[in-house]
């Protein structure tokens, strides 16, 4: 568990961006981040993303507010 909280990024991922990886989440609250693009909280492409547990709250972003993805 943990806490990813107050980030900010001008592209996607303001609290965390993966990219062709493994991401497994467990307890953890991922709250108040933004991103000028997508997945304020998270953004994760081309690989597995699990989030089990926690919370997803108050994050902003262009699309995707909380979490987001693509391929």
């Amino acid at each position: 568990g943990g806490v990813i909280t107050g980030n900010m990024a001008t592209g996607d991922g303001g609290g965390a961006a993966v990219s062709g990886g493994e991401l497994d989440l467990e307890e953890t609250f991922i709250n108040t981040n933004s991103a000028g693009g997508a997945g304020g909280g998270l953004f994760s492409s081309g690989g597995a993303t699990t989030v089990a547990g926690g919370s997803v709250v108050a994050n902003q972003a262009q699309s995707g507010f909380g979490l987001a993805g693509a391929g």
